[in-house]
This record gives structure tokens, sequence and C-alpha cells, in this order.
């Protein structure tokens, strides 16, 4: 039996007593048991392929959906036994080497810059937006803001909270500041990123950790300014300028997955807040034109409108549900400029490029969903 179209389910049973009566029914199975057996299946086969990352998703998967405690135990002892691959996470030497607040940079003149569809000077794309009620901005001074009473006064309040998650990050078992594409992100050892998950991590050692009283902090603030309560944290770890975030829309609808080895249980969403701790970074916001978008295509040439936003130590980005939908966005390498070939912006960009490959770029970022 499969776990692939309807399926069938026996219900088996045997009765006591001399004579006993061996019953059975089959009946449709339920959703329940054709995701148990799915994921059953992809457990084996993770333990069959042996890799850590996949072994160790698939385990968490099982556990959420009740797989036979045996063969849990038997993935489980398994992954005892092995190591997840070198550059796959960030070791504790690597962690003290570069996120360092020395190393952080804040360039001069940076500023918003919008390119234009190349297809069309008509171009929908081009409006800026696709239905009423979108709204995408970045604001500054914002993680003061909501550190206000919590930070020392001593030190500024992004410095303080940089250092304490890292600080948190060294407290956490190697192999808890995992690659997940061009970044790194600390959960637990699940890989849970839960509010009470992640908070659980920076609080492990200390219930007064400086890194918890931060998030917790955050938390508080976001869902007082926005309205909502606050589903899953991502803190996000840049260690170098080579570090990116791809485009990609965030994921609001229960039910759907970042990834094959994704493990996290997504709840119905309105918005993302975005806080920026430590250098500055560029964010490439861009449209888009597919069947979940609002933006219609001017033609085969379309290249969709870039708008390119700065994200300085301090900020926050905020973006709600309808502008997700119409747009993607992402965080891009910063040994590349990405602005558009225009002569004076071109020659002011590589003077300007030579100095961020020089220095040693450190960015994270919490990103807070609602």
């Amino acid at each position: 039996m499969g776990a692939v179209g309807e399926g069938i389910a026996l219900d088996v049973s045997v009765s006591d007593g001399a004579q006993a009566v061996l019953a059975v029914k089959v009946r449709r199975a339920k959703k329940k048991e054709l995701s148990k057996l799915a994921q059953e299946q992809a457990l084996v086969s993770a333990m069959e392929r042996g890799r850590y990352s996949s072994l160790l998703a698939q385990i968490s998967r099982s556990k959420m959906r009740k797989v036979e405690a045996a063969l849990i135990d038997q993935a489980s002892r398994m992954l005892k036994s092995m190591q997840p691959k070198e550059g796959t996470f960030l070791k504790h030497k690597e962690l003290n080497h570069f996120m360092k607040w020395k190393h952080v940079t804040i360039p001069s003149g940076a500023e918003e810059v919008v390119q234009l569809c190349d297809g069309s000077a008509d171009c929908p794309c081009n409006v800026g937006s696709a239905q009423p009620g979108e709204l995408c901005e970045v604001l500054s001074d914002s993680v003061a803001d909501a550190l206000h009473g919590i930070a020392p006064g001593q030190v500024a309040p992004d410095q303080w909270l940089f250092q304490a998650l890292v600080k948190a990050a060294l407290a956490a078992p190697e192999g808890c500041v995992w690659k997940s594409g061009g970044k790194f992100l600390l959960t637990n050892e699940d890989r849970n990123q839960s509010p009470t998950a992640i908070v659980g991590v920076l609080e492990r050692d200390n219930q007064e950790s400086a890194a918890g009283k931060g998030i917790r902090a955050l938390v508080a603030h976001t869902e007082q300014e926005y309205g909502y309560r606050v589903t899953a944290i991502q803190l996000n770890f840049h260690p170098n300028h080579k570090s990116s975030h791809k485009q990609h829309r965030d994921i609001y609808g229960a039910g759907q997955k970042g990834g094959i080895n994704c493990t996290c249980s997504f709840m119905k969403c309105t918005g993302t807040v975005c806080y920026s701790i430590g250098s500055s970074r560029q964010i490439l916001c861009e449209t888009i034109t597919d069947s979940r978008s609002k933006y219609e295509t001017c033609g085969e040439e379309c290249t969709g409108r870039k708008t390119y936003k700065w994200m300085h130590s301090g900020s926050a980005m905020h973006f709600n549900a309808p502008w997700n939908n119409n747009h993607t966005h992402g965080d891009l390498d910063a040994s590349v400029w990405c602005l558009p070939s225009v002569a004076d912006e071109t020659s002011r960009a590589v003077s300007y490029n030579r100095g961020l490959n020089a220095s040693k770029r450190v960015w994270g970022y919490v990103i807070l969903y609602l």
C-alpha cells in the first residue's frame, strides 16, 4: 500500500476466548493516515541516502506526523553516528572570527534606486503597485524603539543585540548555526523556528540572557506596532560579504513548505517584519507576473520593475500579504554591485565596490512573521 491516491486501510481485530473471531474491516484511508505513511517512506528514504541534513529534517517531520517510535529511534541513533558536512554549518571558531562588531560597515550616501522594465515604458509593472493596499517600507531606528528600556544606555541597541545573539550562538551546540541557501540560520537542534523554540535556544543556559530579552522585546514591539501575533522567528547570520538571501516570496499559507527538508509548520500570516542587526545590506524588491500576482506582463521582453532598497543596521523592513503576492524580495551578495548600468552610477559603483570587497561585512537580521 502506497501513499499516493485515496488509499485503503484495514482495521483488523481478534476477539478473546476459545472461539476467537478475526474481524477485518476495509475502508478508505484517512488523510492523516496517508500523511503518516508518506512521512514514514520519506524517513526510510533519508536513512538510505545517509545525508545528515535530510535525515535530521525527516526525523523532525516524522515526530510531528506520529510515525512509529521504533523507526524514529532507529533513525535518531543513525543521526548521532553522523556529522554535518564541512561548510554546512558555522563552527564556533568561525563565529568568533567573522561575527565581530568591529567588522560592521555602514556605507554613506546609499539611496533607493528604481530600475523600470526594459521591455516597455508603458509596462504595468512600472506603476509600482498591482493592487490597492500594498505596503512595503523601510523604517529607520526601529531596533532602538523596540529595545528602549531593555538595552543598556552605554551601548547602541543594535550593537548590544548583535553581540548578544552571537554570544547565544556560541553557547548553542555546534551545528545549530546551519546553512540554508546563501545564509545561515540559528535554531535548536531540531531546526524549529517557532517563537517558543527560538527563545528557548537563546535562554537555554540563562533565563535572563540578553539575547532572549532582546528578541522578546522585538516580538512585543512588533505585535504592539502592527496588531498581530508573531507566529515564527528566523535568525539569519551573514558571516561575510559573499552571503545572500535569494529572491523569494514569504510563505503565508498554512500547509505550505519551504522545501523538501523544511520542518516548519506555517500558519496563515498577514505580513513580515525584518530587523537589521549589523551592517548595511541592499534589498532587491522585484515585480513578478505569475498566476498569483496581479501584475500583467507587457510581453516576451518584460523584465519587470526592480527596486533596490538599503537596510542599515537598526532599521526594519515591513511588507504585507498583498505586496508579497505581487513581488519577490531578497538581499544581495555584497560582492556584486547591482545598480543599473548607467554611466555615472556605474563609475560610482566601481569605486564603492572596492571598499565592500576589502572589508569583512557581517550582517544578521531577525525576521518576524505576523
